[in-house]
C-alpha cells in the first residue's frame, strides 16, 4: 500500500473567519508534515473528510513496539522502538524509518542494536526536508542528570547516514553549546538550549549550520534584552521567524515571543498577548504561512499549570498580526472537546492538539482542519539566499536536495557504511 494518498481539499488561512472542524483521534499524534501525515505508534495518513488511513510502523525487533517523533514531508520518520522488561524497565533503540522504492517502510537502527537507551548517546529530536537529524543531549548538570553529546546525522544515498558530534562544528573558542533541540528548519536553523549550568537562568541559542560550521546565538542578543533570565526558543520557519516565551525570572509569568527579520536583517522582537483573564502566554509551534500556535493561562498560586487554552495569532491580508484568539472559539461544533495544549501545524494549517473532555475532563487529542471553503495558500518559503539576521553571521541558501529514498536492500549497518 502506497504511503501517499489523497491530499485533502485545498484551502486557504485568510478566509474570513477561518473556522476549523474537529476529529477526535483514538491515538497519541507526536507529529504532522506537510503531506497531511501524522506519526505517532504508526503513521497515518488524511484524507477527504477527516478520514485517517493507517500504516503500521515496522519493528527491526518483532518483541518491540515502534514509535514516531517527528517526519519531514518526504515521510521519513525519528523514533525510537523499545519495550518493557519483567523488571518494569524499559529499553529501547533509537531508529529511522523511510519508503523504500514500493513505499513500504524499512527500519535502520541508529546505534548497534544491542544497548539500552539509557546507554546510547540520546535519542532522534528533529528531522528537515535535507535529511540533516539532530538528536538531543537531554540530562541536567542541577539533577545530577548525566549531558549526553547531541549528534548531527545526514540522510544520504539509500538512507545510509553519516554521524557528527554537532557540538565539534562549533567555532575555536565558542562557549555556547547545543543541548536539548526544540526545533530545526529547512534552512539548517535551530533553536536549542545549553546546558542547563545555571538553574537561575534559561537562555536558550539560535544556531546556523553553514559549511561545516555552527554558528550560535543567544536569544538574548536577538532580543537586546540581557536582563530577563528566561528566553526560551521553541520553534523556527523557513522565513526566520522564531517564537518561544520571555520573563523576567523563572518564577515570573512569561509572554507569548515573536522574533522576527527586519527589512535590515536584524532581528527584532514581539510580545503576544494572552487571552482576556490570562496573566501568562507561551508561543510553541509556527508553520510558513507564519501561524502561530501556542498556549494562554492564569498563573497559579503554586503548583503545577492546570487550565490552559490553546491560542492561535494570525497574519492579516497586510501582512501584520492580529490579535491572539482562543482556539476554541474558531471550533463551532466542538462537541465535549475543548482545545489545551497545540502539538504541531503543517503549512496547509492543519493542526494537532491536545484537549479535554468538558463532560469528564479526560485526555484527548484531537486534529483540526481548516474550513472546507478554504483554499491552500502559497508558504511565503525563504529566497535562495537568505539575508544575514546578525552581524557576521553568514548567509544561509535553501539548498534543494532532498533526502534519497532508501532501500530494501540495506537494512543492516555494515562496517563501512556506519549502518
Amino acid at each position: 500500500m502506497s504511503h501517499r494518498l489523497e491530499p485533502l481539499e485545498r484551502r486557504t488561512l485568510f478566509a474570513s473567519p477561518v473556522t476549523y472542524t474537529l476529529v477526535e483521534l483514538d491515538f497519541q499524534p507526536q507529529d504532522l508534515n506537510n503531506t497531511d501525515q501524522i506519526v505517532g505508534r504508526d503513521l497515518h495518513q488524511i484524507r477527504r473528510g477527516g478520514r485517517l488511513t493507517t500504516m503500521p510502523l515496522p519493528t527491526l525487533d518483532p518483541a518491540n513496539n515502534p514509535g514516531g517523533v517527528k517526519l519531514n514531508d518526504d515521510g521519513i520518520i525519528i523514533g525510537s522502538e523499545g519495550r518493557i522488561l519483567p523488571t518494569d524497565d524499559s529499553v529501547g533503540q533509537a531508529v529511522i524509518l523511510g519508503p523504500d522504492a514500493t513505499g513500504q517502510y524499512q527500519s535502520r537502527y541508529l546505534f548497534d542494536g544491542t544497548t539500552p537507551d539509557d546507554s546510547q548517546a540520546n535519542l532522534f529530536c528533529v528531522i528537515n526536508n535535507r535529511g540533516q537529524i539532530i538528536t538531543s543531549g537531554d540530562g541536567d548538570t542541577f539533577f545530577d542528570e548525566p549531558i549526553h553529546e547531541a549528534v548531527l546525522g545526514q540522510v544520504g544515498a539509500r538512507g545510509r547516514l553519516s554521524i557528527t558530534p554537532i557540538n565539534s562544528l562549533r567555532l575555536p573558542g565558542e562557549t555556547l553549546a547545543v543541548n536539548r533541540v526544540a526545533d530545526l528548519n529547512n534552512l539548517g536553523q535551530l533553536v536549542t538550549s545549553n546546558p542547563e549550568t545555571d538553574p537561575a537562568v534559561q537562555i536558550d541559542n539560535f544556531a546556523v549550520l553553514r559549511r561545516g560550521h555552527l554558528y550560535l546565538t543567544p536569544a538574548s542578543t536577538l532580543s537586546g534584552d540581557t536582563g530577563s533570565q528566561s528566553q526560551q526558543l521553541a520553534s523556527l520557519n523557513d522565513s526566520g521567524q522564531i517564537v518561544g516565551d520571555t520573563a523576567a525570572t523563572l518564577t515570573d509569568s512569561p509572554a507569548a515571543t515573536l522574533y522576527q527579520l527586519s527589512a535590515r536583517g536584524r532581528y527584532y522582537r514581539t510580545f503576544l498577548a494572552a487571552l482576556p483573564g490570562d496573566d501568562a502566554a507561551a508561543a510553541t509551534q509556527i508553520n510558513n504561512v507564519g501561524q502561530i500556535l501556542g498556549y494562554s493561562y492564569s498563573t497559579p498560586g503554586s503548583g503545577p499549570i492546570l487550565d490552559m487554552t490553546a491560542t492561535i495569532t494570525q497574519r492579516r491580508r497586510n501582512g501584520r498580526y492580529g490579535a491572539t484568539q482562543d482556539l476554541n472559539a474558531l471550533i463551532p461544533d466542538p462537541g465535549k472537546d475543548r482545545v489545551t495544549r497545540p502539538i504541531a501545524i503543517n503549512d496547509g494549517g492543519l493542526i494537532l492538539a491536545e484537549g479535554v473532555s468538558t463532560s469528564n475532563g479526560s485526555q484527548r487529542f484531537l486534529l483540526l482542519i481548516p474550513s472546507r471553503a478554504n483554499r491552500l495558500p502559497t508558504s511565503p518559503i525563504a529566497a535562495a539566499a537568505m539575508t544575514s539576521p546578525l552581524p557576521g553571521l553568514p548567509t544561509m541558501p535553501l539548498a534543494a536536495t532532498r533526502a534519497t529514498s532508501f532501500a530494501k536492500d540495506d537494512q543492516v549497518r555494515s562496517d563501512d557504511d556506519l549502518w
